[in-house]
Parts: structure tokens; C-alpha cells; sequence
């Protein structure tokens, strides 16, 4: 009896021994999860809450957003809270309504590991040394940018600072006041680390500040209506330190200073400026540096004054061995028809928004490595039937006009009939929609095509951005997608300079807006 009754102590103690442990298993699990869970809960409050207040250094995290935030410190010497913000190698990060204000960098991305895919709208920034710094960021865009700059003795911080790697940046309505040193720089010691930027309704105004803008080692920047207002300092309002190329001024204001820009150390290349007024005494003291079209001084009376840049020693691409094509061998007929086209982003074409008016004056390739294209070829009736099915010729670059020239021999009645004309890569185009032929030579209207149908379906969608991604070199699927077509890779350099990078990224947003081919 007595052992039975041990035994049963025994198993009962055994029980509750195992009953505690298991209630203190879960007892912690829970807590864990309940910690967790708050911890993920705050976090994600502070990403994604507006009106959330953070102060001190916050570090962002890729596959974010940050809407309604504002970043503060206790000013732009508290080094608890140098940066606002700040991260490097983020990819598809969005801010949006943010406030940034009382530190030293507001929004700093890099230096580090290349960013990307970093959308920001509607933010602001107040009482900050350097506002907003990137460096090796791409592929990105700022938009309702509101900046205002402190101004400190060192001349040493800027509104916003981009510094080198940055590719394919974007920039619409931004307003900068002040700057220690610039409102805007553009600038790092060695040439070629950053290309293909475009401003665009941007205001400079250092008048609380030093310099409005200066430019070094940034190629193939566009600033499109611009205004800019002087500081107390005087001098050129514009400053290149040298290792710049192909940069365009179009549309744009201009107060304060001596002059309006000027350049040291080494000579940029190919800089214009076009469409618009200094209110000042001088464009420039060096003035065969740069080229003016349309451009006024003053109040006077509007004159064209264009001056021959310099011509820069081409850089070097990849070259790719071309495909041979075949010339399609005509029957002569008793009408000829003369074809004089514009590729865009080739000769003298330019792009959608900005089509060239002269070859000397566009910034597209003007050596392009295919040289002959097939032209498809399209004349209806008025009855709308082909009148020459798979009529096809071949158009070949003349170097001298940046245009695609060649002849059609065609059987016809003389008579009107619409005209459109198709190049592989590029969208459809009516050349005329009435064209009277006639016997003899007929000099068909010349147009620009639209460059950036990847895969010929005459229309630019989501497809073809997805081919030229695979085909460049920010392919992230080691050109997959870009491989299953032969012709993919070719038409994907639009600019055909024998690499397809961020110049063809960058033209291909460009043209997006057309959509559709006639």
C-alpha cells in the first residue's frame, strides 16, 4: 500500500513538473511574439504613419515607403543627428510628404553600393547645411522638391549635392534657396562617373546664399525652363570646373552675377544654351566655349547669337559586329519616291519633346554604327488598300544632314494616296496623309520616328522597358529576357553608339509618352 501510494506522489509530481514547464513555454512564446509583434508594429508605424516625428539618425531600409514623416534634430551641429535620413544600396524606396529639418544632411543616400529605384515627391527640407546628398544612385526621381539651405562661413555645404555614380536621375519642380557654397553641384574630381540627368521647372536661388550652380564631371544633362537668381557674391552664375560634356540649357531666366557662365580648369564640351534671357551685361568671358541660341541680354531685342563649341574627342563604346542586310533589289517603275528620315536619338533627330532643329546644334549620335536601315514602306489609297504590299527599301545615313536618305521606284496611277513609313525598333509613321504622285521624282515629307519598339508591336509598353532593362547594363536577370530575340539587343540600342546603357534609358522615357504608331 504503502508503495502504491509513492508511485502515485511520484507520477504526480512528474505531471506538474511537466504542466510548469510546459505553461512557462508558452508563457514565453507568447511574450516573444507579443514583443515582436509591437516592435514590428512600431517600426512600421514610424515607415508608414504620417505625422510621425523621428529625431536623431534614422537609417532607411530598402522595399519601403516613407510617407508624412519628419526628420528632425537639435541643428546642423549635433553630430546625434547628422543625418536625417540617410542609407546606400536601397532599391525601390519611396518617400512621399516628408519633412526634413535641424541637421546636418537631411537626406543623404550614398556613398556605398550603387541605389536605385528611389522615388521621392513633395518633400521638404528647412534649416539644414546639405539638404539633400546622392552619390552612386540611379535609375531615380525627385519631384515637389522645396529646399531651403543655411548658410554657414565655410562655403562648404550645398542645397543639394550630387556627387559622383549618380545615372539617370530626374528632377521636376524643385525649388532651392540659399547654400553655403552652391544651391546645386554637380561635382566630383573625376570625369565620366555620372550621366543622363534632367531638370526640369527647377528654380536656383542663392540669394541667401553663395553660387546658384556649379558642374563638373557630369555628361548629357538637360535643364529644361529654369530660373536662376544670383548671389551676394557676384561673379558667373554658372561655373564648369571642366570634365563635362553635352549639356543643354533650354528655356531658362537668369539674374544677378557678372555674367552668366564661364568655365575653368578644363574646358567642358558641347554646352548650349538656347531659348532664353539674362538680365545681366555678358553671357560669358569665354565666350567660344559655349553655344547660344536665342538667347537675349537684358531687355533688348531678341537675337539668335549661336558660337561653335569646341568638338570633343568622342568617347569610346563597345562595338558590336553588325548583322548584314540584305538590299532589296527594285524594278524600276514610272515613280520614284524620295524618302529623307529622322531616327530619334540619332543625326539630327533628337527625341519626342526636344526635336533638333539642326545637326550642329542636336545632341544625338551622329555616328551611328548601322548605317543602312530597312525602310518598310506603306501607300494606300483613298480607298485604304495597299498599293504596294511589302514594299521594302534601303535608307542610308548621310552624315551631312544626320537623316536617313534613299529611293522607292514604284507602278502607280498618278494620284493622291496616304504614305507611312516603318524601321525596325521604331514606331510607324504617316508621312502624309494626302501626297499627290506623280510621274517622275515625288519628295515624300520628312518626319523623325520614334525610337523604342523593342518588339516591333508598334506601340512602346511595359514589354519593351522590360527588354531594354535585360539588354542593359543594369540587367538584373543576366539579360534573360533580352536573349530570347535575336534583334532584341540590337534594337535596344536606340542610339545605336553600340552599347545600350543609360542614354537609351534615358531616351526611351523620352519617348514613352507617343505610345502607339500611326
Amino acid at each position: 500500500m504503502f508503495n502504491t501510494l509513492w508511485q502515485k506522489l511520484r507520477n504526480s509530481w512528474k505531471n506538474f513538473i511537466f504542466a510548469l514547464i510546459l505553461l512557462t513555454t508558452l508563457v514565453f512564446i507568447w511574450y516573444a511574439n507579443t514583443y515582436f509583434q509591437q516592435t514590428q508594429d512600431i517600426r512600421s508605424k514610424a515607415e508608414t504613419t504620417p505625422q510621425t516625428v523621428i529625431t536623431g539618425t534614422y537609417a532607411l531600409t530598402s522595399n519601403h515607403t516613407y510617407s508624412g514623416m519628419t526628420f528632425t534634430g537639435a541643428g546642423s551641429n549635433d553630430s546625434a543627428s547628422k543625418y536625417g535620413a540617410w542609407g546606400s544600396g536601397l532599391t525601390n524606396v519611396t518617400l512621399s510628404g516628408d519633412t526634413f529639418m535641424n541637421t546636418h544632411y537631411g537626406l543623404k543616400i550614398g556613398t556605398g553600393p550603387q541605389s536605385s529605384n528611389i522615388n521621392a515627391d513633395g518633400l521638404t527640407f528647412r534649416h539644414l547645411a546639405e539638404p539633400l546628398f546622392l552619390a552612386n544612385v540611379s535609375n531615380s526621381a525627385f519631384s515637389n522638391i522645396d529646399i531651403q539651405a543655411d548658410k554657414y562661413d565655410t562655403n562648404q555645404w550645398h542645397g543639394i549635392y550630387l556627387e559622383r555614380g549618380n545615372h539617370n536621375l530626374t528632377f521636376r519642380n524643385v525649388k532651392i534657396t540659399g547654400g553655403s557654397g552652391y544651391s546645386l553641384q554637380l561635382y566630383y574630381s573625376t570625369p565620366g562617373t555620372s550621366d543622363t540627368l534632367l531638370f526640369e521647372n527647377l528654380t536656383l536661388d542663392a540669394t541667401t546664399g553663395r553660387y546658384p550652380l556649379v558642374i563638373q564631371s557630369y555628361d548629357h544633362v538637360i535643364f529644361r525652363n529654369v530660373t536662376i537668381i544670383g548671389g551676394p557674391a557676384g561673379g558667373a552664375l554658372i561655373r564648369f570646373y571642366g570634365g563635362s560634356d553635352d549639356i543643354v540649357f533650354d528655356g531658362f531666366t537668369a539674374r544677378g552675377g557678372d555674367k552668366l557662365v564661364t568655365w575653368s580648369n578644363n574646358q567642358p564640351t558641347n554646352v548650349t544654351f538656347k531659348n532664353g534671357t539674362y538680365y545681366g551685361t555678358q553671357l560669358s568671358d569665354k565666350m567660344s566655349a559655349f553655344t547660344f541660341e536665342n538667347v537675349t541680354l537684358g531687355s533688348s531685342t531678341p537675337t539668335s547669337t549661336t558660337l561653335p563649341s569646341s568638338t570633343p574627342n568622342p568617347r569610346a563604346t563597345a562595338t558590336p559586329t553588325p548583322r548584314p542586310t540584305a538590299a532589296p533589289t527594285q524594278q524600276p517603275g514610272n515613280i520614284t519616291l524620295a524618302f529623307n528620315l529622322g531616327l530619334d536619338g540619332i543625326g539630327a533627330a533628337g527625341d519626342h519633346p526636344l526635336p533638333c532643329t539642326s545637326l550642329g546644334t542636336c545632341n544625338s549620335n551622329k555616328n551611328p554604327k548601322r548605317t543602312g536601315r530597312d525602310l518598310n514602306i506603306t501607300i494606300l489609297d483613298q480607298s485604304k488598300v495597299d498599293k504596294t504590299p511589302n514594299l521594302k527599301i534601303m535608307v542610308n545615313y548621310d552624315s551631312t544632314t544626320g537623316t536617313f536618305k534613299g529611293n522607292a521606284s514604284v507602278n502607280l496611277s498618278p494620284g493622291n494616296y496616304m504614305i507611312k513609313a516603318k524601321v525596325n525598333g521604331l514606331l510607324t509613321k504617316t508621312l502624309a496623309s494626302i501626297q499627290n504622285l506623280t510621274a517622275g521624282t515625288n519628295q515624300i515629307p520628312s518626319a523623325n520616328l520614334t525610337t523604342g519598339d523593342i518588339d516591333d508591336d508598334n506601340q512602346l509598353t511595359i514589354l519593351d522597358y522590360n527588354i531594354l532593362i535585360s539588354c542593359s547594363i543594369y540587367s538584373n536577370d543576366q539579360g534573360g529576357l533580352c536573349n530570347k530575340k535575336l534583334d532584341n539587343k540590337t534594337h535596344s540600342d536606340f542610339n545605336d553608339n553600340g552599347a545600350v546603357d543609360q542614354i537609351d534609358y534615358n531616351l526611351f522615357l523620352r519617348e514613352y509618352p507617343v505610345q502607339n504608331g500611326d
